[in-house]
């Protein structure tokens, strides 16, 4: 018995698009107008993971055993936060012709966020930890770090 592989106790996600329109002539109405902001906030409690022994211990061939005491997915990775953003540029050119001026970020704030761990711990032959059982376990691999991409889109 134990939480599901997908269990996760808090979960947050918030989007926003933004796009200002703002009546009459004059520079800094030009300045507002014909802009796009986007953005992404993603926030969760780490996902569970199995905690396994060094050993087969039933000796089935499968060296996925948990160490005794150990119940289904109690181990759990870190929390995650997630900041995306894009802003977009809106330039009409001639007749039906517009460009489109884009920066978009992953990551923006470059979070490092841990998505797998060393999860195995050494066990004797009968499935008792021989050390203690570690609160933080050893990353392995993380979530995209931040990245970064401007473009430009033409309609016609």
């Amino acid at each position: 018995k134990g939480v599901t592989i997908f269990n996760q106790t808090h979960t947050f996600t918030a989007s926003a698009l933004l796009q200002p329109k703002v009546e009459g002539e004059g520079f800094g109405n030009a300045l507002l107008n014909n802009n796009q902001l986007g953005f992404i906030i993603q926030m969760n409690s780490g996902l569970p993971f199995n905690i396994r022994s060094n050993q087969d211990l039933n000796r089935d061939g499968l060296s996925n055993d948990r160490p005794l005491g150990i119940e289904r997915n109690t181990g759990r990775l870190g929390r995650v936060f997630n900041l995306d953003a894009r802003y977009v540029r809106f330039v009409k050119l001639a007749g039906r012709l517009r460009a489109e001026l884009f920066a978009e970020a992953k990551n923006l704030l470059n979070t490092e966020n841990v998505a797998s761990v060393n999860r195995v711990i050494a066990t004797d032959a009968l499935g008792n930890p021989t050390a203690p059982i570690p609160t933080q376990f050893a990353p392995t691999g993380g979530y995209d770090q931040r990245s970064i991409q401007v473009g430009l889109k033409m309609t016609f």
